[in-house]
Protein backbone atom coordinates (compact mmCIF):
# COMPACT_ATOMS: atom_id res chain seq x y z
CA UNK A 1 0.00 0.00 0.00
CA UNK A 2 1.57 3.61 -0.62
CA UNK A 3 1.13 6.69 0.68
CA UNK A 4 -1.97 8.28 -1.04
CA UNK A 5 -3.57 4.54 -0.57
CA UNK A 6 -2.86 5.09 3.72
CA UNK A 7 -4.24 8.69 3.31
CA UNK A 8 -7.43 7.79 1.46
CA UNK A 9 -8.09 4.72 4.17
CA UNK A 10 -7.33 7.59 7.20
CA UNK A 11 -9.29 9.78 5.85
CA UNK A 12 -12.44 6.79 5.39
CA UNK A 13 -11.98 6.02 9.01
CA UNK A 14 -12.01 9.51 9.98
CA UNK A 15 -15.31 10.32 8.08
CA UNK A 16 -17.16 7.12 8.36
CA UNK A 17 -17.86 7.25 11.43
CA UNK A 18 -21.55 9.35 12.92
CA UNK A 19 -19.77 12.66 13.89
CA UNK A 20 -17.12 12.16 11.05
CA UNK A 21 -20.67 13.55 9.47
CA UNK A 22 -20.63 16.65 11.58
CA UNK A 23 -17.35 17.57 11.00
CA UNK A 24 -17.53 17.24 7.15
CA UNK A 25 -21.14 19.94 7.96
CA UNK A 26 -18.85 22.40 9.90
CA UNK A 27 -15.51 21.79 6.90
CA UNK A 28 -18.54 22.89 4.30
CA UNK A 29 -19.78 26.12 5.67
CA UNK A 30 -16.70 27.05 6.15
CA UNK A 31 -15.18 26.02 3.25
CA UNK A 32 -18.10 27.53 1.30
CA UNK A 33 -18.21 23.84 -0.25
CA UNK A 34 -22.26 25.01 -1.25
CA UNK A 35 -21.46 28.64 -1.97
CA UNK A 36 -20.39 30.50 -5.19
CA UNK A 37 -17.06 32.57 -4.45
CA UNK A 38 -15.59 34.89 -6.76
CA UNK A 39 -12.44 35.90 -3.50
CA UNK A 40 -8.71 33.43 -3.84
CA UNK A 41 -9.23 32.81 -0.07
CA UNK A 42 -12.81 31.52 -0.72
CA UNK A 43 -11.95 29.56 -3.14
CA UNK A 44 -8.62 28.26 -1.90
CA UNK A 45 -10.51 26.66 1.12
CA UNK A 46 -13.12 25.20 -0.91
CA UNK A 47 -10.53 23.88 -2.97
CA UNK A 48 -9.37 22.27 0.09
CA UNK A 49 -12.19 20.93 1.15
CA UNK A 50 -12.72 19.57 -2.52
CA UNK A 51 -9.34 17.23 -1.97
CA UNK A 52 -10.71 15.91 1.45
CA UNK A 53 -13.55 14.78 -0.63
CA UNK A 54 -11.51 13.21 -3.46
CA UNK A 55 -9.39 11.78 -0.58
CA UNK A 56 -12.46 10.22 1.23
CA UNK A 57 -13.59 9.06 -1.80
CA UNK A 58 -17.48 10.53 -1.97
CA UNK A 59 -18.99 12.20 -4.57
CA UNK A 60 -20.19 15.83 -4.12
CA UNK A 61 -23.48 14.85 -4.21
CA UNK A 62 -23.39 12.17 -1.57
CA UNK A 63 -21.96 14.73 0.27
CA UNK A 64 -25.06 17.31 0.27
CA UNK A 65 -27.35 14.51 1.07
CA UNK A 66 -25.45 13.47 4.11
CA UNK A 67 -24.81 16.84 5.53
CA UNK A 68 -28.41 18.19 5.05
CA UNK A 69 -29.41 14.44 6.59
CA UNK A 70 -28.36 15.34 10.20
CA UNK A 71 -30.64 14.75 12.83
CA UNK A 72 -31.92 17.59 14.59
CA UNK A 73 -30.31 16.44 17.95
CA UNK A 74 -26.60 16.77 16.49
CA UNK A 75 -27.60 20.11 14.99
CA UNK A 76 -28.68 21.27 18.25
CA UNK A 77 -25.64 20.04 19.83
CA UNK A 78 -23.33 21.64 17.37
CA UNK A 79 -25.13 24.96 17.59
CA UNK A 80 -24.64 24.90 21.41
CA UNK A 81 -21.12 24.17 21.14
CA UNK A 82 -20.66 27.14 18.97
CA UNK A 83 -22.30 29.41 20.83
CA UNK A 84 -20.49 28.67 23.86
CA UNK A 85 -22.93 26.50 25.99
Amino acid sequence: MDEIDKARQAYRRVFEVPMGVVVLRELAEYCYFLESTVDEAEEGKRDVFLHILDMYGVEVPEVISAIQKIPAHEKKEQEETDNGE
